[in-house]
């Protein structure tokens, strides 16, 4: 109060304002909230990437069962052997995995393999290939020329496998390896899933083609 004035005098120095400590407690906050929306931000990061990663696996099998299932359904019927189907397996790490081996004639036009279209026939092997350094199977396709001079194509038609299996039906009885002249009346294929790789997958996928003779 000025004596003189009657008048109140606000001294600027202690008008209002944040303390040090009101400061510090906005940043703490600031930071915990922060971390809150990043955390958020990266676990919808990883999920979406999961997802993403399940679907393309999904689709690559089933994409497979179905070059598989039509190769078998078009098979050639002819005097010679149509189907060669061995049966196999490997050890990795104690356990035992399927790893059989198919071959089916077929007129290339009826190929689903994207190569030429005349009425030539060619040879369609179905293999699993073991990468032993990743500890990854493959399941591989190989076109090559009836009398096996001339590898067409080579490619891997699916990833994330443990191994595959195939069983050959002749009446009633179930074979797990075929070599004759006589076509069976049903091949049953089976894919095993990787676990590791595609964990909410089932453990293995099934169909059975039937063949008319």
């Amino acid at each position: 109060m000025n004596k003189k004035t009657g008048k109140l005098i606000i001294n600027k120095h202690h008008s209002a304002g944040y303390t040090l400590i009101e400061l510090l407690m906005v940043m703490a906050l600031a930071g915990f909230v922060g971390s809150m929306i990043l955390g958020s931000l990266v676990t919808s990061k990883n999920l979406f990437k999961d997802t993403v990663k399940k679907t393309e696996a999904i689709q690559q099998i089933r994409q497979a069962m179905t070059v598989i299932y039509r190769d078998v359904q078009n098979v050639v019927r002819s005097s010679d052997t149509f189907i060669i189907g061995l049966d196999k397996r490997i050890d990795v790490n104690g356990n035992s995995h399927h790893v059989d081996f198919l071959s089916l004639k077929l007129l290339s036009k009826k190929s689903t393999s994207d190569i030429s279209g005349d009425n030539s026939f060619v040879v369609v092997r179905y293999f699993a290939d073991y990468d032993e350094k990743n500890g990854l199977v493959f399941l591989k396709k190989t076109i090559v020329s009836y009398d096996n001079t001339d590898i067409k194509k080579t490619n891997v038609i699916c990833k994330n496998i443990s191994g595959i299996n195939f069983r050959y039906l002749k009446g009633k009885i179930w074979y797990d390896k075929w070599d004759s002249r006589f076509l069976p009346d049903a091949v049953e294929i089976t894919l095993f899933i990787d676990s590791r790789t595609v964990k909410t997958l089932p453990d293995e996928l099934q169909v059975i083609v039937n063949i008319i003779s």
